[in-house]
């Protein structure tokens, strides 16, 4: 069970970060501090932190996050 992520450019300059097959999902449902762990982790990778607009542990298909590019 690999943890399964693309991303893709939108026309609007955003990035949309999907996430699939998520290895926290059995847990996640009863104790969503794991998803918290995730997104803690995503805005140090990323210097940013992400909006999840779709979200596996709330019964989506996947999460998937906003990200904003860096102004420059």
């Amino acid at each position: 069970m690999g943890y399964m992520a693309r991303w893709e450019r939108r026309d609007d300059g955003d990035y949309w970060l999907h996430i699939a097959n998520c290895p926290y999902e059995q847990v996640a449902s009863q104790h969503d501090e794991v998803c918290t762990m995730d997104l803690r982790m995503l805005t140090h990778l990323l210097g940013r932190s992400p909006r999840r607009i779709s979200w596996t542990a709330r019964g989506d298909h996947q999460c998937i996050y906003v990200i904003h590019p860096p102004v420059e």
